[in-house]
């Protein structure tokens, strides 16, 4: 598999000079790209006026960013530069070329029958993303979190308004007047006021660096104790306010599920046992359980956490689910860990600014790609003690003229090496016969696992065995690096995971879902359509479109006449329900109901949702100008449509990696395949981050390089956040 976590490990075991001499690798990739779910591609849109100038439109499978908190892939990514020389002839000939930083985020609350908007500024650590210096502990984020609780009491008008509130009634009883006397004398003020009490606790974290993570110490109580009299005046006493004020919702809402997060921390012994000791539990019922009421565990603070990963079982919103172990490390990443900017937007598609540099950064380091080669069937060896073959399917075959040098899947435009979003068909044999049944509606798409396409046409060439090396050294591969992820396992890998019960129980417990991508280009900008904030992105809306982004930026790297192409690219993704079996592979229609369920969500969002967004998008304020949409065949209505990009991500290895409540503890590491030959790679695996994010991915690739050459090398975070059982 050519997804980010081979390439990861791949590049990890090859970068090192003392590494390099000691392997001898191939890549094998269905279809004509790498990438994985992380592939991009351009379309060759034909334009009316010029059918010789396509405008090169950006296709994806989903929003893909990075985060600023992503350390060990900004490290990797930056460094696989040092070996590519580009100069001025690539447009993203340094590492920074090929983001732009966002600092804030819309999100959504529902009030009533109404959707209301909200700018978020996501404070980050100066500097760049990357770097060498350690993370924090969880003891230090649990101050950074007292201290910004603390702050935006303090610093918010509702929290002025009730700093001087009582928390607790004074006991004027006479046992009270003792206990109070007593109190005063062993030097302990008795806190009574709101923003006293924040203090308090602020002072106690701080001051206690060592003793907090001691099990069982005495301050632990002192702090559950602030922390639950705060909470239960807050829900006493201001719950009825912020049913009825928005702002003072917001600010307590975020303080409510903050301090149930300090609670539990505490409470949990989680600064002592890590995160992973309540990842069997999920974290909305995690911080209920720790204090925090049922409406603040549904606030924006939380859904945003949920939507950000994808965290809904079967793809659907009654089933929200997420450990809350993970969960606090997207939290404390994004809010607390973010380096440079919060959030990193790629320049162009996913494929040309990350994956380009990674292919022509390996191809110099000596590693050959076969694209075109599926893998049918993994097989164990006699003794059942690793990976004896592994049976392969060619699905086209090269012309002779490309034999030689290999398929060439890029192509220059606008200085950057581009991934076309079909294959080159001139340069397969069967490239004619492919593109005819494309255009006549068959899926005969080489990536998909509901192809109707059999392989090349040459039968005898069609599938071919790969052989585990013999003592006498006869065979194809010493070892096998597995970075296919985990949904598809089953149907590649049975035999083996027969043969390893440990392997089967990770592939039932780890979860993944169907996510969908919608891609809009508009004849307005985004400001004329009535967007007002200085943010670019929104989330935790209407479901399953939960998320928005302005990707306007990237005109730059299409293809448009000013006069007539878009002002405005608008990206919207989510997961997508399940709302029946998974079918099987003989099923070749199933990507297009998909798209066309897809399809049809889409245009509900645009006739009843985009208002909440584009306010200024409507006709008379009541329904949705298809006018604003960009055709260039000139439909009408909703038939414009027809002209934007869509679809649902629904092939095993396309699925989103999930981490519901349990599943961390059934994930194996890159070394526990059960087999001396094989190792794991892929967000799937027990990585020490365990989401589905570029970050959990590279330092899988980074764990299973290690496995494999035996020496050490370092994951930022492996002292604290990541730190793996």
């Amino acid at each position: 598999g050519g997804g980010i976590g081979s390439l990861s490990a791949v590049y990890e075991l090859l970068k090192a000079d003392d590494f390099r001499g000691n392997y001898d690798v191939t890549v094998y990739q269905m279809g004509w790209r790498i990438g994985g779910k992380g592939a991009s591609g351009r379309e060759h849109m034909p334009n009316p006026a010029d059918p010789s100038d396509p405008n090169q439109r950006i296709l994806e499978h989903g929003l893909h960013a990075w985060f600023g908190w992503y350390t060990n892939a900004f490290n990797q990514y930056k460094d696989c530069y040092t070996h590519l020389g580009w100069g001025n002839e690539h447009r993203f000939n340094t590492w920074d070329k090929a983001f732009t930083p966002e600092d804030n985020v819309v999100v959504m609350e529902n009030i009533g029958e109404k959707w209301q908007a909200f700018e978020v500024h996501v404070p980050a650590i100066p500097g760049e993303p990357g770097g060498d210096e350690e993370l924090l502990t969880i003891h230090q984020y649990l101050e950074l979190l007292v201290k910004k609780i603390h702050d935006h009491f303090h610093g918010s008008e509702a929290g002025k308004k009730y700093a001087t509130y009582p928390v607790t009634k004074p006991d004027n009883s006479f046992f009270g007047k003792i206990k109070h006397w007593i109190m005063k004398m062993l030097g302990k003020v008795v806190i009574a006021e709101a923003g006293a009490m924040l203090k308090e606790l602020l002072r106690l974290v701080e001051g206690n660096p060592n003793n907090i993570r001691k099990s069982h110490h005495p301050v632990h109580g002192e702090i559950i104790n602030l922390i639950d009299q705060f909470l239960h005046w807050l829900h006493d006493e201001i719950g009825k306010e912020m049913s009825k004020n928005f702002e003072t919702k917001k600010i307590f809402t975020m303080i409510d599920v903050g301090l149930a997060i300090c609670r539990g921390l505490v409470h949990d012994h989680v600064l002592d046992k890590g995160l992973n000791c309540i990842n069997d539990i999920d974290f909305k019922q995690w911080v209920i359980k720790h204090g925090a009421s049922v409406d603040s565990a549904e606030s924006v603070w939380v859904r945003t956490v949920y939507d950000c990963c994808f965290a809904y079982r079967k793809g659907m919103k009654q089933y929200a689910d997420i450990e809350a172990g993970v969960a606090l490390r997207i939290c404390f990443g994004i809010a607390l860990g973010s380096k440079g900017h919060w959030l990193w937007k790629m320049n162009a598609g996913m494929g040309d600014t990350i994956f380009s540099p990674y292919y022509f950064a390996l191809k110099k380091l000596g590693v050959k790609f076969e694209f075109f080669n599926k893998v049918k069937e993994l097989h164990l060896s006699d003794d059942k003690e690793s990976v004896g073959k592994i049976v392969m399917e060619r699905q086209a075959e090269l012309k002779p003229e490309y034999a030689a040098s290999g398929y060439q899947p890029t192509f220059m435009f606008n200085k950057v090496d581009c991934w076309p979003s079909d294959p080159f068909y001139d340069q397969l044999v069967e490239g004619v016969e492919l593109k005819k049944l494309a255009a006549e509606g068959k899926n005969v798409n080489l990536e998909s696992f509901y192809s109707e396409w059999p392989g090349c046409r040459d039968e005898s060439k069609r599938y071919y065995t790969l052989n585990a090396r013999t003592a006498g050294g006869e065979g194809d591969f010493d070892m096998v690096i597995l970075g296919i992820p985990v949904a598809a396992h089953v149907h590649i890998a049975s035999e083996l995971m027969r043969n390893n019960p440990q392997w089967m129980n990770m592939a039932e417990h780890v979860q993944t879902n169907q996510t969908f991508a919608t891609q809009l280009w508009m004849k307005k900008s985004a400001s004329e359509l009535g967007w007002k904030f200085n943010a670019s992105s929104l989330t935790a809306f209407w479901e399953p479109i939960d998320t928005y982004c302005d990707m306007t930026h990237l005109l730059e790297a299409e293809n448009w006449a000013p006069a007539t192409g878009p002002k405005n690219i608008a990206y919207l993704v989510g997961p997508y329900p399940e709302t029946q079996i998974i079918p099987p592979a003989s099923q070749h229609n199933f990507p297009f109901t998909m798209n066309d369920s897809i399809k049809q969500e889409s245009l509900l969002y645009l006739k009843d949702y985009i208002k909440w967004i584009y306010p200024d998008s409507m006709l008379n304020g009541k329904e949705f100008n298809w006018e604003e949409l960009l055709d260039l065949l000139q439909k009408k209505g909703e038939l414009r449509f027809d002209s934007q990009y869509w679809r649902v991500n629904v092939d095993p290895w396309e699925r989103y990696t999930l981490s519901v409540a349990g599943s961390s503890a059934h994930r194996l590491r890159a070394d526990q395949s059960g087999y001396k030959n094989l190792y794991f790679t892929g967000d799937w695996i027990d990585n020490g981050v365990n989401v589905g994010c570029i970050e959990a991915t590279i330092i899988s690739g980074m764990r299973c390089a290690a496995a494999i050459s035996g020496k050490q090398i370092k994951v930022i975070g492996d002292n604290s956040l990541y730190q793996l059982d």
